[in-house]
């Protein structure tokens, strides 16, 4: 089982999010998936060295992904690392990760990670076709119940595509 993360001041068992410039139904709309504080107990233990959250809602089908950011609140301690990687519960567990997976035992409090995800649909890129839900994995050294501290905040953004 993996734990879901909703953001704060919502409505209970919705997540949070914002949508920029305008309505669905006009292109260029960017819309932002907020996971709100996740502290280091909200992870689940998903066996050995690796922590895996959930971040609901689901990003909608006929949808571009267009990046992520993860904003260090507290630095992850308790590990020599922590290896961050920010994708889809589906499969691709770093499709949209900033950077090239931080380790966020080495990163202070206030840092913040960006990581765009290049879209060019004349090279076979196309939109998600099924809600994709958003997987935060973090893979430590040794074992994931060794972390005693760590808080992080991640947003994805992504452009939702009008139907016709």
């Amino acid at each position: 089982m993996v734990a879901s993360v909703r953001g704060t001041n919502e409505v209970p068992g919705e997540g949070r999010v914002r949508t920029y410039q305008g309505s669905d139904r006009q292109a260029g709309v960017v819309h932002v998936i907020d996971s709100g504080v996740i502290d280091h107990a909200d992870f689940t233990d998903g066996g050995a060295a690796v922590g895996t959250v959930d971040i609901l809602p689901a990003i909608p089908a006929n949808s571009i992904v267009l990046g992520a950011q993860v904003d260090v609140i507290e630095a992850f301690a308790g590990e020599a690392a922590a290896v961050i990687q920010v994708g889809y519960a589906s499969g691709d567990l770093d499709a949209v990760s900033p950077n090239t997976d931080p380790d966020l035992a080495n990163l202070t409090a206030s840092h913040i990670l960006c990581g765009f995800n290049p879209v060019d649909l004349g090279n076979g890129d196309s939109a998600i076709e099924a809600p994709t839900t958003v997987r935060v994995t973090i893979t430590t050294t040794d074992d994931w119940t060794h972390v005693t501290a760590g808080k992080i905040r991640v947003r994805v953004m992504y452009l939702h595509l009008p139907q016709d």
